[in-house]
């Protein structure tokens, strides 16, 4: 489901970052609230696809957010880092669904699907605070703030070259037209 929305995202060269961030938080929060207060088959059937997609959002960008915003050396480690996180919240799904299973009252679903809530909070809370990376920056011809950007984030003065090089490689791909 996720691929239907972010591979062609992900396509285009002028997709605004920052915005992207928080409306996949936002997506996941209505997902929460579908599931909360849905009072029929349609509402259960919409909240978790909403739900899908915004996790699937996180899966397909976040690895290319890290990998440009990360220093070269600790790039592989934060990979694998969602790798895990992806894992330990699948099995804390589980545990969470099997004992709200065994609950008395028959709104033990509500209480899996409503617990989302945390997860759509700090999504969205979380996005508030990234920023765009500077290739996004750059391609959206802000090489100031992508200048920044790279002087923020490499904790030096000296990224001259770096920012030469990702303007070079902004140009060449644009100058690709995609079919």
């Amino acid at each position: 489901m996720e691929a239907l929305f972010s591979f062609p995202l992900s396509r285009s060269q002028k997709v605004w970052s920052e915005g992207l961030h928080v409306v996949r938080g936002l997506v996941s929060l209505e997902g929460v609230a579908t599931n909360l207060f849905s009072h029929n088959l349609t509402a259960l059937i919409i909240g978790p696809v909403l739900l899908g997609i915004s996790h699937g959002f996180i899966n397909h960008f976040m690895p290319l957010y890290i990998s440009e915003m990360t220093p070269e050396n600790h790039r592989d480690m934060l990979n694998m880092k969602i790798t895990q996180m992806s894992t330990i919240s699948i099995f804390t799904t589980n545990t969470i669904n099997y004992f709200t299973s065994k609950n008395k009252s028959d709104d033990g679903w509500r209480i899996s699907l409503g617990l989302a809530v945390v997860l759509a909070l700090i999504i969205t809370i979380g996005s508030l605070f990234l920023f765009d990376t500077s290739n996004s920056l750059i391609d959206h011809e802000r090489n100031d703030e992508a200048r920044d950007v790279l002087r923020r984030i490499r904790n030096t003065l000296d990224i001259d070259e770096e920012h030469n090089d990702l303007v070079f490689a902004s140009t060449c791909s644009n100058s690709v037209k995609n079919s």
